[in-house]
């Protein structure tokens, strides 16, 4: 699930929207959006949002009993937020 922008937090600053890999933030009248469909869910743009404005959506999890250990994951992660385990 994407992260979200509270548009009634949210000061139209742009400070998010530069900090996107992935371009998925655009602007929405004197706001910003989150577009759920390009977006990486990487976080990058939460740290830079200045009023918190940006919350995560759900926590992707990796589950061991199914992972192959191919890195395919860890290879597409924009912000390579995936390493394997010690």
């Amino acid at each position: 699930m994407a992260y979200v922008i509270d548009k009634d937090t949210c000061i139209g600053c742009g400070a998010c929207a530069g900090q996107c890999p992935c371009d998925a933030i655009v602007e929405d009248g004197a706001v910003f959006a989150i577009d759920a469909d390009t977006c990486a869910d990487c976080g990058a743009c939460a740290d830079q949002c200045p009023v918190e404005a940006i919350s995560a959506g759900d926590i992707y999890v990796i589950d061991s009993s199914k992972c192959i250990d191919c890195g395919t994951c860890a290879g597409v992660c924009p912000s390579e937020a995936i390493a394997p385990e010690a």
